[in-house]
């Protein structure tokens, strides 16, 4: 009998096991078909659900609506509802637009100054806009610059002097053309530009005498006058009264009237140019 009884017990050791077994299968079974269920109520694939997600979001036909905020599918979980992956992929594709074509501006910057590659345009299409004149433009009817104030042609025994107008600016002549003698061979008036050095308006001549050819020293016999003398060169180049029947040694000579109006409008530093 003690035998028959041990017998008896074996298979139900055997039973409990498989049973166990059994029960252990069946309960991952069914956590995993919860688990696939709550993942389409998640992601939308089930349609609409009443699952309700443990951060307080409840799926609504596949897009998150969180507490507080509209459209941002799972909220500040990390992940990205349908809304979000369509930006994302829309951001993607811009960028690769962009590579394509990188000639396009950014759009987050702003647009260039059109004063770094164009001229402005006057706000009156009537205005025409004229550039200023270059400092080297010469002032109609003289071969001189608009930056002097004395100008002599040789070539044409002339000479002007020019101011700016008050107005408008422009250098324009305020006296001449006037007649003038200049240098001969040998003593000819230098070419160039330059600038009034020093003024004398009694100026005496230390190299030519009166009268002509007496001896310095003698009685009687005084430097050659240079009335209303401007000076300008080395040497002793002026503009000075004299006369215009011959030629001087190198100064350039102006009636009396036009002498005493050359010296009292040059001052020193005034710009002289010699041109043929």
């Amino acid at each position: 009998m003690p035998e028959l009884r041990a017998r008896r017990r074996r298979p139900s050791f055997r039973l409990v096991a498989v049973s166990a077994t059994v029960a252990l299968l069946l309960g991952l079974s069914l956590a995993g078909v919860a688990y696939a269920q709550d993942y389409r109520g998640r992601d939308g694939d089930s349609g609409r659900s009443t699952h309700r997600h443990p951060t307080g979001f409840v799926p609504i036909g596949g897009d998150q609506i969180g507490r507080g905020s509209a459209g941002r599918g799972w909220g500040d979980r990390g992940h990205p509802g349908r809304d979000q992956v369509r930006r994302d992929q829309t951001d993607r594709d811009q960028t690769d637009r962009d590579r394509a074509d990188p000639g396009q501006p950014d759009p987050g910057q702003p647009d260039p100054d059109p004063t770094d590659s164009q001229q402005i345009e006057p706000l009156d299409p009537n205005v025409k806009l004229q550039p200023p004149d270059p400092p080297d433009s010469l002032v109609p009817g003289t071969p001189c610059t608009k930056t002097t104030h004395a100008c002599v042609s040789l070539g044409q025994k002339r000479s002007w002097l020019f101011k700016k107008d008050p107005d408008s600016g422009e250098t324009v002549i305020d006296h001449g053309p006037v007649p003038v003698n200049i240098g001969g061979p040998g003593k000819e008036t230098p070419l160039g530009d330059f600038k009034v050095e020093w003024k004398d308006k009694n100026h005496k001549s230390s190299e030519y005498f009166v009268p002509h050819g007496c001896v310095e020293g003698s009685p009687g016999c005084e430097g050659a006058p240079m009335n209303w003398a401007v000076f300008f060169a080395e040497g002793g180049i002026a503009f000075h009264e004299g006369t215009l029947a011959i030629r001087s040694s190198g100064c350039v000579r102006l009636s009396a009237k036009d002498a005493e109006f050359y010296y009292t409008a040059l001052q020193i530093g005034d710009k002289v140019e010699i041109r043929n």
